[in-house]
């Protein structure tokens, strides 16, 4: 024998649920569109500095380098991208290279700065939310229904704020977000303007060179592991942590 039974409530529930997961959906592909889409000027390689590579290239040939020439090669060619390999064979030439002039110093590391095109991409919180103002599944869909579940009626720039404040004013340690994936990384410029560190902490690391930046690297942590991950972040609306899910 079969029996039904008719939860409403449940039924609600669980849409209000898979609406809630595909607008999420939606505001992290937006965000990882918007990111990859950053355009950044690049350095490019002056006739001089080709000049000098490749007499370097004639010079080391004859060396047991064969790797790390052809991969010199691959980066001095604008069309073509270094892989893993190719970029871990550049670094072993590198040092011999840079020590031969600044000139030659300088070549490579533009030729760093490019190689596989790898360098990160960044985008102010602004201007990531300026950019999703112009979404209209964003901003016009999601906008209205927001309006009709909350009563909140929020500018397409507040309701941008909104969204991004969903997504990475917390970072959780397991849920699937745009961070925990590794697709996305907060960075905080104050940090950066972090110029010296406890006395204790030089202590716990001897080395001098690795002190600030393992220092600036706690601290980051520290942001996003306890500081946000308990939600201690201060919102522009104080309604707004009600609604983010």
């Amino acid at each position: 024998m079969l029996t039904f039974t008719d939860s409403r409530q449940g039924t609600a529930r669980i849409s209000a649920r898979l609406q809630q997961d595909a607008d999420k959906a939606t505001l992290r592909a937006l965000c990882y569109q918007e990111l990859a889409n950053i355009t950044e000027p690049s350095a490019k390689l002056s006739p001089a500095h080709c000049a000098l590579l490749e007499k370097v290239i004639s010079q080391f040939s004859v060396l047991p380098l064969k790797n790390s020439i052809d991969a010199l090669k691959k980066a001095m060619a604008a069309n073509e991208e270094l892989s893993p390999t190719d970029i871990q064979a550049l670094k072993i030439i590198e040092p011999m290279v840079s020590s031969l002039s600044p000139d030659h110093a300088e070549a490579m590391q533009i030729i760093q700065a490019n190689s596989g095109n790898q360098q990160k991409k960044t985008m102010s919180w602004q201007t990531l939310s300026e950019q999703l103002v112009g979404s209209v599944d964003l901003a016009d869909r999601m906008r209205g229904s927001f309006k009709e579940l909350s009563g909140l009626d929020l500018t397409k720039q507040q309701f941008a704020d909104f969204c991004l404040y969903s997504e990475f004013g917390r970072r959780p340690k397991n849920a699937w977000t745009l961070e925990s994936l590794g697709l996305v990384a907060i960075h905080y410029p104050f940090i950066d303007k972090v110029t010296t560190c406890p006395q204790d902490w030089k202590t716990l690391l001897p080395d001098p060179d690795k002190q600030l930046a393992e220092w600036r690297n706690l601290l980051k942590i520290t942001l996003d592991f306890f500081i946000r991950e308990n939600s201690a972040v201060f919102y522009e609306n104080e309604q707004y942590p009600r609604w983010m899910g």
